[in-house]
């Protein structure tokens, strides 16, 4: 089975029963199919790496706001965008070309997808993109960092993973391994596949 990593880190971060709510909403989902209208923030998380691909202005990211008529989306991505912004502020930010790749555990393969591929001051940065609301939970920030780095590609290799809470202008790097995380994230995959597996279509 095929999923995003943000499927697969919204499971490793519940226990129990909440767990397999999780796989139940996850395999419902995916069984429907791709549906861009589910991504709340989908038309920013391409708006954004679309900016640096072009080598446009921070104010053109602006220009989203424009096509918004849910006043919520608004709201939100008008302080994800001033969030990005303040973050950009005066760093020099050069595009590097990138593209999802995979980790795979016995039956289940996990979509690692970094939005931005970057030299940030001339420093190669693959980062991860954070719009929710709530800040980015330490256990969450440290399960994205280990996805990232297991399946870096070789062209990426030196390369420092980030994930970048948005809205607070906030981008995490890793500072130390975490015991064992490893054998967790195994562990987890196993349980989600055996998971989806129990479930009949549908439930």
């Amino acid at each position: 089975m095929y999923i995003t990593m943000t499927t697969f880190v919204d499971f490793v971060l519940k226990s129990g029963t909440p767990q397999l709510t999780c796989v139940r909403r996850a395999k419902r989902d995916y069984e429907r199919g791709s549906a861009p209208e589910r991504d709340f923030y989908k038309v920013l998380r391409d708006a954004i790496p679309q900016v640096h691909q072009e080598q446009k202005a921070r104010d053109s990211l602006d220009g989203v706001l424009g096509g918004l008529k849910d006043p919520k989306k608004a709201d939100a991505y008008a302080q994800c965008i001033s969030g990005y912004k303040q973050w950009w502020s005066k760093k020099q930010i050069k595009w590097v070309d990138i593209h999802p790749w995979d980790w795979t555990e016995g039956d289940l393969t996990v979509r690692v997808n970094p939005e931005l591929g970057v030299m940030v001051d001339g420093h190669p940065q693959v980062i991860k993109l954070y719009f929710k609301a709530d800040a980015a939970s330490k256990r969450r920030i440290e399960t994205m960092f280990h996805l990232l780095r297991l399946s870096l590609p070789e062209e990426l290799a030196g390369a420092t993973p980030g994930i970048l809470d948005v809205r607070r202008s906030n981008l995490f790097t890793p500072t130390t391994d975490i015991p064992d995380i490893e054998a967790l994230l195994r562990g987890q995959a196993a349980g989600f596949a055996t998971m989806w597996k129990q479930l009949a279509p549908g439930k």
